[in-house]
């Protein structure tokens, strides 16, 4: 069997935001993804041949469509199969038997391979539908990659068949070293941090400032992404690298000032260059908002001093922040690497907007 173009099973993965992931309005063939669901449909050929001498004697064209759905905190998960014969003709005019089969490598299990039963009867307009159930359980500390793939095998009686159809899944991983509960992810869909600039209008702006003035542009999206670092002794290293040495508190510009770092302290990008090496930015500050946030001119353009221009290969900055927002801000990290399972050195983007 072959399937249409443009694309092949497995082949490519374009990553969506989660509400636009619809994959009826995507290319045949092509897998849509963000970080815990992933579908597609693909459309493919079948061509019956004489037994004798070879000769097409009927064709059919079927498209199959799938969508699974993963968890945060959970190692199982179902996916949802369809099957639907578009047209056919000449000797495969009255259908084909179908037989789905679905299986997983390395410690995933398909613990329901079959979304309907061998050679099931498939005829023209007809559409079969069913579930395939998968596990991967994950003791404490323990981590997986692994696609399923699949088998489709579709026969027209009294002549030769395609070989089988196969394919499989983008790579999707699970994991038990993140939060309490093991869970499963898509690897190749990056997630992204976004930071509340409602709540924390500084910190928002200085990593905004250090993303578009630091050579490589680190985090932003579509660009270079930060990588966890979970080690904490090193985060520790990396925030007195930055902020240990030559930072000096201007509470007159910026209330309860404290020093913020980008790349953050908890990331393989963080503690590139010392604290006096790096650039820094000391914004002013509106002491009648709350949250306290930038003061901006009459051409609407924050107010802020460079205290230490980045030179073109800078690739850190300080920033002067309000506490409570650098808090927030590294304890929304936290909470955002847990939800999205992102694994030690796995990659995220940074949005500030």
């Amino acid at each position: 069997m072959a399937f249409d173009e443009p694309a092949a099973p497995g082949g490519r993965a374009a990553q969506v935001d989660a509400q636009d992931l619809v994959c009826a309005g995507f290319p045949d063939g092509q897998w849509q993804i963000d970080r815990f669901r992933g579908c597609w449909h693909a459309g493919l050929t079948y061509t019956a041949r004489d037994i004798r001498t070879g000769a097409p004697v009927g064709s059919a064209h079927v498209t199959i469509t799938q969508d699974f759905q993963l968890a945060n905190n959970r190692t199982t998960w179902v996916e949802t199969d369809t099957l639907r014969m578009d047209s056919a003709n000449d000797v495969v005019a009255a259908g084909l038997s179908a037989t789905w089969t679905a299986g997983c490598s390395s410690n995933c299990q398909a613990t329901q391979p079959v979304p309907f039963a061998p050679g099931t009867w498939l005829s023209p307009g007809q559409t079969l539908t069913g579930t395939t159930e998968f596990s991967n359980p994950q003791a404490r500390g323990g981590i997986d990659h692994f696609a399923p793939g699949y088998t489709l095998e579709l026969l027209s009686p009294g002549s030769i068949g395609d070989a089988p159809a196969v394919w499989a899944t983008p790579q999707l991983r699970c994991d038990a070293q993140v939060g309490r509960s093991a869970g499963c992810v898509v690897t190749d869909a990056i997630p992204t941090y976004e930071v509340n600039s409602s709540t924390n209008p500084v910190g928002a702006f200085g990593i905004r400032w250090a993303q578009e003035n630091l050579a490589g542009h680190p985090g932003v999206p579509g660009g270079e992404p930060l990588h966890r670092l979970a080690n904490r002794s090193q985060q520790s290293k990396n925030r007195f690298t930055v902020c240990g040495t030559g930072w000096t508190p201007d509470l007159l510009t910026v209330p309860t000032d404290s020093c913020d770092e980008y790349p953050f302290a908890a990331t393989r990008e963080g503690g590139s260059m010392p604290g006096p090496d790096c650039a820094e930015l000391k914004p002013h500050v509106n002491l009648l908002s709350l949250p306290f946030e930038v003061q901006t001119g009459p051409d609407g353009a924050p107010i802020a001093d460079l205290v230490h221009a980045p030179a073109p290969e800078t690739t850190c900055a300080r920033v002067h922040v309000p506490l409570t927002q650098n808090t927030y801000i590294g304890g929304d990290l936290g909470r955002f690497v847990t939800a999205q399972r992102i694994v030690d050195n796995g990659p995220y983007w940074v949005s500030a907007a």
